[in-house]
């Protein structure tokens, strides 16, 4: 993907297939991306998807509800690498979740982990 892109909407399928799956480290230190749609058939975001995206600030699910699992530092956009990353963190960090969720779900959860720091 292109360093310059600033908002992704993510197909639920490409032809026959259905996209279920953010995998490890997809959008990792993509430090342009501002915003983020997460299609209904999505059901797993792998670690680090979307570290080091310090412009991220909207994450849209269409279908919160299907997200079953959302792994370690996936929206951890505010860590920069130290020893590859050449961007510097500008204003005050700003990141919010929106789609219609129930407090079982993923995203939930995740958001109202203090220790993921959103």
């Amino acid at each position: 993907m292109d360093d310059t892109v600033l908002e992704v909407t993510i197909p639920g399928s490409i032809g026959p297939y259905h996209i279920t799956k953010i995998g490890d480290d997809s959008f990792k230190n993509k430090h342009l991306l501002k915003q983020i749609v997460i299609p209904s058939t999505i059901t797993e975001i792998e670690s680090e998807a979307f570290k080091g995206c310090h412009s991220l600030q909207d994450v849209i699910f269409e279908e919160p509800i299907n997200v079953e699992y959302i792994g370690s530092e996936a929206f951890a956009t505010q860590i920069i690498d130290e020893l590859n990353d050449t961007c510097t963190l500008g204003e005050e960090p700003f990141l919010s979740f929106t789609g219609v969720a129930s407090t079982d779900s993923a995203p939930f959860k995740y958001a109202m982990d203090v220790g993921n720091y959103i």
